[in-house]
């Protein structure tokens, strides 16, 4: 079988069995898709083939690139979910992340989130609501990054970079640093400029460059930030 028709079968299940949405669809094949790139340029053309030094491999391509702990985290557990698939659908005996363990970095949300409840908090924050998909990319973005709420009420449009997959911070004593973000993240944000910031800002005619606005258009604060999350947490039940 082609890795396309492996690929294939996984992303169907997802969409038909799992009944995930088509974002979250996407991101496992833009993971899939990356990885197999990988393997080919590395001489590993087969995903059926894979071993855990092609693995740890990958890893070390994927920190060189500097991307962050998070967004490592999530790449690995798209990969884990193919090979589990893989494995209890009789196509292949050995999963080759099974000795593969990655610590993740503490979330600066309100709480510490372990993988169950964040899954939890992004699929509380799904929606087609406008301001759902501004929801989304906070949560999408606190996440992948652990910037601070201070921190990233204060982000302008100049300061992200979809091309090079970067956003400028400005901590405490307007110390400046590069961060991470991720596919992850950048499909939400570039989602939610897309179907929620630009109709805000013509509506109320507001013109400023924020990110992350309020429902009549002005930048969000550090409380209105606070408020979403919390509001987001309470659906899940988590405190």
């Amino acid at each position: 079988m082609s890795n396309q028709e492996l690929i294939d079968r996984f992303i169907k299940y997802l969409a038909i069995e799992r009944r995930y949405s088509d974002e979250t669809v996407k991101a496992y094949l833009f993971d899939l898709k990356k990885f197999e790139s990988f393997l080919e340029e590395s001489g590993t053309s087969n995903l059926l083939a894979v071993k855990l030094y092609d693995v740890r491999l990958y890893l070390s391509f994927l920190d060189e690139q500097k991307l962050s702990r998070n967004t490592i985290s999530r790449t690995l557990s798209s990969l884990r979910g193919f090979y589990h698939f893989l494995i209890r659908n009789d196509l292949l005996d050995e999963n080759p992340l099974s000795y593969i363990s990655f610590k993740k970095k503490q979330l600066r949300l309100p709480q510490y989130l372990y993988e169950e409840e964040l899954e939890k908090l992004l699929r509380a924050a799904e929606g087609t609501e406008m301001l759902d998909y501004r929801n989304r990319a906070l949560v999408e973005l606190f996440y992948a990054t652990g910037i601070r709420v201070s921190e990233c009420k204060n982000i302008k449009l100049q300061d992200v970079s979809f091309e090079l997959g970067v956003i400028l911070i400005f901590g405490k004593g307007n110390k400046e640093r590069y961060v991470p973000f991720g596919y992850y993240a950048a499909a939400a944000i570039q989602e939610y400029l897309e179907m929620t910031r630009t109709e805000l800002m013509a509506k109320h005619q507001r013109n400023h460059d924020y990110l992350f606005v309020s429902r009549l258009g002005d930048p969000l604060t550090a409380g209105g930030i606070e408020y979403i999350l919390k509001q987001i947490m309470k659906k899940t039940g988590l405190t």
